[in-house]
């Protein structure tokens, strides 16, 4: 039987072939997790499984002048090798933040347009908007 357990497992198992090693984070000082982190020396990304989504909760890079595809990349990556290996996973999706100043606001809107001319589409929820990328 399928699980949401179970899809996350094969999610974090597909993640280790990849070489990372998923860690449990938890949002702030809580006991709320949150995701699950990997990193290296050039980003850090915490995600989650909800339902047939892979919910990216952050991503932070560590080169702050890297261009856009290589901001994405890690995304975009891990996308494309969970995609024919974990087939109850439907999506990609993310909210578009709206804290920061100006030029967090720009780089923001330019990963948006990025996305979208791979696939993506923007919707709104709940006054949220959000990035999806489907199969």
């Amino acid at each position: 039987m399928i699980t949401p357990e179970s899809i996350a497992e094969k999610l974090n198992h597909s993640i280790r072939e990849m070489g990372f090693f998923p860690q449990k984070t938890y949002y702030e000082n809580t006991a709320f997790l949150l995701g699950w982190k990997i990193s290296n020396q050039e980003f850090e990304l915490v995600y989650r499984q909800e339902g047939n989504a892979l919910l990216i909760c952050s991503l932070l890079t560590n080169k702050p002048r890297a261009g856009l595809s290589t901001i994405l990349l890690p995304v975009l990556r891990l996308w494309e090798t969970i995609k024919p290996s974990i087939s109850e996973i439907h999506c990609l999706k993310a909210m578009i933040g709206q804290t920061g100043g100006p030029e967090a606001c720009e780089l923001r809107q330019k990963m948006v347009v990025f996305l979208q001319n791979q696939g993506a589409s923007v919707y709104v929820d709940d006054n949220d908007q959000w990035i999806e990328i489907k199969r």
